[in-house]
């Protein structure tokens, strides 16, 4: 994920396929706060979470005093040199304007960044249809991701958390009450922070959108579709069951009466991190915030903090979407299940080299049956409900290895993904690392990591380039970071005269990157050999390439 930094939110549409084809759109219109800015400010050691005092001392006095009324440190991050970013809210006094307090923020050596909070209008949500008449059983995903037959292994575990940030879950439903995160450190109602966490009787989650602490539904369905998806209990002869149906849910609303803002989804990702989750799914057009620094600076924190966050790909039929430039995200595209055209990209989905993998969203003849507010079942189809399925499959993998990192549970969900190009000639490579396969992500597996090729050569019948600066390694799996950076651990030379070409790292590799770019000097023409060291390029496990990845081209003038 090259997927970060600075500044400002464009407007987001989301483009949305009906199944029989007809375009359906949802434009999100942006508004600059009139009353809140956010900005980041360096410190040697950090500054922590509604450390208001702590914000003062690193402030010079002409931007003093900040008070813990109008102020809220939200997190601290690390930069690449080692240096740390803290993250502020800050409301402004009603004569002051947003303007005026970004530009004098900005004249400080100590502010890195300061933004407008913007606030978003209109609905972000990524599902496409809901039916309500369920047919208790006909979840047609299960068999296909090869559920049932993991659930002879493991249910996934309560201890494994993952956080659903979306317009709220119905936290009382039947199938989903016994499955939801409690915060054990708080007691409920008596009207006290128990846990100094900020939020007060925070025992059932947060409410972001309304900032208190009822995490249920005003109105929508959304949410409570997407956790029934990830934890509906089974075998509890009510309704259907979840994918990994032992683990639990952390309940976030940051979406409700039809707006939201960028710091509302710092705080609800902080939220999900301080509080323990190991994995956070959000199923909402995130196109427009590529360049929203405040929405950057969240990921950085969730990624340092090892937690694995996934996204819906997109229901806009389009080809590398804008979100593709988050790469400490997973993105997920969406595949049908409906006992005709399993494994095939669902109509709306998005597609691209941005994808990071493939799991059951809907289409076809039907929608994803999950949990609705009310004790209701219904049908819902879209990325939105794919996203939770992937993040489900990493909850079981989790669930059976909890001494695993992020990087290895991802390693482990790419390389046990079914592959789908067969059924999907024309997004071959383009759906990720293939579409999830529960049974096998809960067995240990020890296999080779896998290189697609060079995406330079992709499109040639002959490996033959013009001009080129660049190349670009497309990795099916993950490999471990320090060996992918390191650029000892690849070779481009000429094979015209033996000289070896300096390479340059281009960009970090991160989990959700699906590929490692050098840059060099403009090679002159002639014939040319790339390799990918086998026996130093491993996956986190430790597991090298089975042999070198050698490609041959020629340049022409």
């Amino acid at each position: 994920m090259q997927k970060f930094i600075l500044l400002v939110v464009a407007i987001f549409c989301s483009m949305l396929f009906a199944e029989d084809g007809n375009r359906k759109s949802n434009d999100i219109k942006r508004v600059t706060s009139q009353n809140e800015v956010v900005f980041a400010v360096k410190s040697t050691a950090g500054i922590r979470a509604n450390d208001v005092a702590g914000l003062n001392a690193v402030l010079p006095k002409s931007l003093r005093p900040y008070d813990a009324e109008s102020t809220k440190v939200l997190f601290t991050y690390r930069e690449k040199d080692g240096s740390m970013v803290s993250v502020v809210e800050h409301r402004i006094a009603s004569r002051s304007s947003v303007e005026a307090a970004i530009s004098a923020l900005g004249r400080s050596s100590a502010v890195k960044w300061a933004s407008p909070n913007y606030s978003y209008e209109g609905d972000p949500r990524e599902d496409i249809s809901t039916e309500n008449d369920p047919q208790t059983g006909e979840q047609y995903h299960h068999p296909v991701m090869k559920n049932p037959e993991a659930w002879q292994i493991s249910q996934g575990k309560s201890s494994v958390v993952v956080a659903v940030t979306d317009d709220g879950v119905d936290i009382d439903h039947v199938d989903l009450k016994n499955r939801m995160w409690k915060n054990t450190k708080e007691i409920p109602g008596n009207n006290i922070d128990d846990d100094n966490n900020g939020y007060v009787d925070d025992y059932d989650g947060w409410d972001f959108s309304s900032d208190d602490n009822d995490p249920r539904p005003s109105g929508g369905s959304h949410g409570t579709h997407v956790a029934g998806i990830i934890v509906a209990e089974r075998n509890n002869k009510t309704g259907i069951s979840g994918t990994a149906p032992g683990a639990n849910v952390m309940p976030i609303r940051f979406y409700g009466s039809g707006a939201w803002t960028s710091s509302v989804v710092a705080k609800s990702y902080a939220y999900a991190v301080d509080n323990g989750a190991q994995i956070i799914t959000t199923s909402f057009n995130i196109n427009g915030f590529v360049g929203d620094p405040v929405y950057e600076a969240s990921l950085k924190y969730v990624y340092q903090n090892g937690v694995l966050l996934f996204n819906s790909g997109g229901n806009g039929y389009a080809s590398n979407p804008k979100r593709q430039a988050f790469h400490e995200i997973l993105l997920v595209a969406s595949t049908i299940a409906d006992q005709e055209k399993d494994d095939q990209k669902s109509a709306y989905s998005n597609w691209g080299i941005g994808m990071d993998v493939s799991a059951p969203g809907g289409g076809g003849k039907a929608g994803i049956l999950s949990t609705l507010p009310g004790n209701s079942y219904g049908r819902k189809s879209g990325t939105s409900m794919a996203s939770p399925n992937a993040a489900a499959v990493a909850a079981m993998i989790w669930s059976v290895n909890p001494q695993w990192t992020r990087e290895q549970v991802v390693a482990h969900l790419f390389r046990t993904c079914d592959n789908v190009d067969e059924v999907n000639n024309k997004y071959k490579g383009l759906l990720g690392a293939g579409r999830v396969n529960t049974l096998k992500a809960v067995q240990k597996q020890t296999l080779a990591p896998r290189i697609r090729g060079l995406r330079e050569l992709s499109n040639k019948t002959i490996p033959i380039l013009k001009n080129v600066t660049k190349l670009t390694v497309a990795i099916v799996d993950l490999l471990d970071r320090e060996a992918a950076e390191d650029v000892n651990n690849w070779k481009l030379e000429n094979r015209d005269n033996g000289q070896q070409v300096q390479l340059n790292l281009d960009a970090d590799y991160l989990i959700g990157s699906n590929e490692v770019v050098f840059s060099f000097d403009k090679l002159p023409a002639g014939n040319y050999r790339f390799t990918g060291i086998a026996e130093k390029l491993q996956d986190p496990f430790g597991t090298s390439l089975e042999e070198d990845f050698v490609v041959e081209f020629s340049v022409n003038e």
